[in-house]
């Protein structure tokens, strides 16, 4: 078998391994690309439960907001009807009797311009 010229060895290996360069720069951008895709779906998806997890809250946030209104009337209710209870029958030691306390809850209402008032 003749002896293999270095030359011609020489350009084959050139040609290899420009080859096998080419090889893993396409193979890298298809990798890159496969890579982005499934990082920009991960991101997509992610942004999506971010939006609803933020109507959630929002939603939250309102529902509190609506009942918060009653029950800020109900404490503005309570305290005036105990400050009334206090200027009315309160005697610094005096205990008030239940007797008295039901004829205090249950007398007329005022009417004021916001609506009933205890």
């Amino acid at each position: 078998m003749p002896e293999p010229d270095a030359a011609e060895l020489l350009k084959d290996l050139k040609t290899v391994s420009a080859n096998l360069k080419r090889h893993i720069q396409e193979e890298g951008r298809k990798f890159g690309a496969e890579l982005g895709k499934t990082y920009a779906k991960a991101a997509q998806d992610r942004i999506r439960e971010n939006a609803v997890e933020m109507q959630r809250l929002q939603d939250l946030v309102a529902e509190f907001r609506r009942q918060r209104k009653p029950l800020e009337h109900a404490a503005d209710v309570a305290n005036r009807l105990a400050d009334k209870i206090r200027r009315a029958h309160w005697d610094g030691d005096e205990v008030i009797s239940v007797e008295m306390l039901l004829g205090i809850l249950n007398a007329p209402r005022q009417e004021t311009p916001d609506g009933p008032r205890p």
